[in-house]
């Protein structure tokens, strides 16, 4: 009896055990193989946009960086979400930086900021630009916003430029913080050369509102933090927006300060801070100083992953050693104090998201060790018990690792791309310099339309010659029998001309346009094929 009472128990705990220890395995609901970049060699990165459109779906973009030091052609291709799966973009823009900002102009839909600057052999030609996209059902790339960009030494390559901060100054506007992150080739300055830090090192402040100011509303300097006596120089990166962290009614956000030093390998990074800027009514209280820092840097954000009201991060803590001993997550307002470790060898997720659609964050990590993505699910407490993991049968074949350039194998969580109340995990697999292989996973088995074939109703639009001076030429190729727009607007999105406007068949097509009645200055071509955005190129006229 006693045998049959103690079977009894142990089958009712495992009943009731057994789902709290139970492991998910993640769908792979997409995979497409053989993706090639823009151009042999470059790099893409995805970019998480929110909901651009306003339609239900979220929406991403990838940023394909051209390494080709003599013309170099950096695009972003923006994807819509819907209930499929395409790799055939909805819109795409020439730039090498594109991010999602916050709310900048204060009507309820996130906007997007991307960089407005021509490269030669890494050197910008001009001034750089900040052109401001306004979120919403209106959705297009015509610039509705612009920006000045501080530059003042012109062979800058631009990286992270742009964070979304939230409000730091309580006008009920989301804020726009922009600055260089580092430059290719060189240190932003050298030890005890203030005259360079002075003048490079800048992060400028833009106030959100129905305009946004063409000129910094304020700059801010980080401080210098030079621990390492053999320190070269030093830059900083990765601005991150934290929410109120200390309950003031103001946004706040942080900044990350490196220093580099000499190996035998070469330059590499040997010290790390993260500067805490509390928002304020007064820009100048904010400009003056940091209030408080770290020793370490933040990876991630995870967002809401608890009851707690405040964001959390992946961060990496420097302990009494001078050690980085691994990932830790912890909360924004007591970011010193780690809620959960884990070891040197796991890499955390570079963007927030809801894989099972409960209503938290969750968080995902690369263990090293068994070659596999795992999950944690947020809830009303946290713990490091594992939740979910990628199929047992899937094997990556390259490194994990965080690379802004795409130099490396990725993953990220995109959101509820396809409206299922699900967001889905991007896994982008670097195989060599000619293709990438990509594949996207899904807390559910979702039986939507996935389309894994890349259509191509048209070959890129070709303009020249670029910047011009009375006719300029537009070249593009269809593959097949469509409706095709191309209309010419200002810098302020006014409509000038349309060039194209109706079905044409299959073939290369070559339209001229005559600037004679137009004044110089910077114009906006667009191409549209079936109602679609498709590109948006800047057009520089110079007379």
């Amino acid at each position: 009896m006693k045998t049959i009472h103690s079977i009894l128990l142990t089958l009712f705990l495992l009943l009731i055990l057994n789902p709290l220890f139970s492991i998910d395995t993640l769908y792979c609901i997409a995979h497409f193989e053989h993706i090639p970049p823009t151009t042999t060699g470059s790099n893409m990165t995805p970019v998480i946009l929110g909901d651009i459109n306003a339609d239900g779906y979220d929406d991403w973009a990838f940023k394909y960086r051209d390494r080709n030091i003599w013309e170099p052609s950096d695009s972003v291709w923006i994807f819509l979400g819907s209930d499929s799966i395409s790799l055939t973009p909805d819109y795409a823009i020439q730039t090498r930086e594109l991010a999602n900002v916050g709310d900048i102009n204060g009507d309820g839909y996130d906007d997007l900021a991307y960089l407005d600057v021509d490269f030669y052999l890494l050197e910008p030609l001009a001034e750089p630009i900040v052109r401001i996209l306004y979120g919403g059902p209106d959705f297009d790339l015509i610039p509705d916003d612009s920006c000045e960009y501080i530059n003042t030494k012109k062979y800058r390559i631009y990286y992270d430029s742009f964070k979304k901060i939230g409000d730091i100054n309580g006008d009920g506007y989301d804020d726009l913080l922009c600055g260089a992150r580092e430059y290719q080739g060189a240190l932003l300055t050298k030890r005890n050369n203030s005259q360079d830090y002075e003048d490079i090192v800048k992060l400028q402040v833009y106030l959100g509102g129905e305009n946004v100011s063409w000129h910094p509303d304020t700059t801010i300097i980080p401080p210098v933090y030079l621990s390492a006596s053999d320190a070269l120089g030093y830059a900083w990166y990765n601005c991150t927006g934290l929410g109120d962290i200390n309950y003031d009614g103001y946004d706040d956000f942080s900044m990350q300060y490196f220093e580099i030093r000499l190996n035998d390998y070469g330059f590499f990074l040997c010290d790390s801070v993260t500067y805490v800027y509390y928002g304020s009514s007064s820009l100048t209280n904010i400009a003056n100083s940091a209030d408080t820092f770290f020793v370490g840097e933040i990876n991630a954000e995870l967002g809401s992953i608890s009851d707690s009201n405040q964001k959390s991060y992946f961060c990496k803590h420097k302990d009494t050693l001078n050690q980085i001993p691994g990932l830790n997550i912890v909360y924004a307002n007591d970011i010193n104090t780690p809620e959960i470790h884990y070891n040197s060898n796991n890499v955390g997720n570079a963007s927030p998201g809801d894989i099972n659609g409960d209503g938290y964050n969750d968080w995902i990590i690369w263990d090293k060790n068994e070659n596999k993505i795992k999950g944690y699910f947020g809830g009303s407490v946290i713990n490091n018990n594992i939740d979910f993991t990628t199929p047992d049968d899937f094997h990556f074949n390259g490194e994990i690792g965080y690379s802004i350039y795409g130099e490396k194998s990725q993953f990220y969580i995109l959101g509820d791309i396809c409206g299922d109340g699900y967001d889905k995990v991007l896994f982008v697999e670097k195989i060599d310099d000619q293709y990438y292989e990509l594949y996207f996973f899904s807390y559910n088995d979702i039986n939507s339309n996935i389309n894994d074939m890349i259509p191509q109703e048209f070959n890129f639009l070709n303009i020249y010659p670029n910047p011009f001076n009375s006719n300029v030429t537009i070249e593009y190729d269809l593959m097949s029998y469509v409706n095709v727009d191309i209309s010419i607007h200002d810098v302020n999105g006014k409509f000038i001309k349309n060039i194209v406007s109706g079905p044409l068949p299959a073939g290369n097509y070559k339209n001229t346009f005559n600037t004679a009645f137009l004044s110089s200055g910077v114009y906006f071509c667009t191409l549209k094929v079936d109602n679609k955005i498709l590109l948006t190129e800047k057009l520089l006229l110079m007379k």
